[in-house]
């Protein structure tokens, strides 16, 4: 199995998702309508799956996706249409997820644990933060589920599309992750593209902190 080396190209742009979509007939129109769409971003979850600090043994309200769906089901509850996005660094950060990825890795059919919970709620799409490379790029191809390379198992990844429009090959610039994104958004009868591109920053701080460990 071959470890394909990536690189970050392009500028930096910020993960587009449609914010509000309006359409309103001329003014003076008896039947005038506008409709709203609302973008719920999480961004850090860190593998926080619970309101739990593992180094002090103890709950934490201050953390945890768990509290994350709850505020997430409350805006569904008001806003009839919504997509849910995550801005990533969503792997890495707590022993749960240092023991699923160094100890007990998940098997190429099963998921891992934040994986689980944010399906659960249901996301629309995702994307890489700079966290997400920790591990290394199998590790991350597998629960990504996106094979990087020719030779490397097709796993369960979760269960929305992981968006990286800047992660390529270095040899040949052919991108890692799946194009942007579609969604058909009723309320404009019209097609929307979600893309993310990471900062070239990211490969300068993991290039660091392999340097200070």
């Amino acid at each position: 199995m071959v470890q394909p080396l990536i690189r970050f190209a392009g500028a930096v742009t910020a993960l587009c998702v449609l914010v509000a979509c309006a359409a309103t007939r001329p003014r003076g129109g008896e039947d005038e309508w506008q409709a709203t769409l609302a973008v719920l971003a999480t961004s850090d979850l860190h593998g926080n799956v619970l309101g739990f600090d593992y180094y002090r043994r103890r709950e934490d309200p201050t953390v945890g996706f768990d509290r994350v769906a709850t505020l997430v089901a409350q805006a569904r509850a008001r806003y009839a249409d919504t997509l849910l996005v995550d801005n990533g660094d969503t792997i890495q950060g707590t022993p749960l997820a240092d023991w699923q990825a160094r100890v007990q890795p998940p098997a190429c059919e099963d998921r891992l644990a934040i994986h689980v919970a944010m399906d659960h709620v249901g996301y629309d799409a995702g994307t890489l933060g700079n966290h997400e490379f920790n591990y290394g790029l199998p590790f991350l191809s597998q629960v990504a589920g996106v094979p990087f390379d020719d030779g490397q198992a097709d796993c369960r990844g979760p269960g929305f599309p992981l968006l990286l429009s800047n992660l390529v090959h270095a040899d040949d610039g052919r991108p890692l992750l799946p194009p942007p994104c579609c969604w058909s958004v009723s309320c404009m009868r019209a097609t929307r593209k979600a893309r993310s591109s990471a900062s070239p920053s990211a490969s300068a701080w993991s290039r660091w902190r392999r340097r200070a460990s």
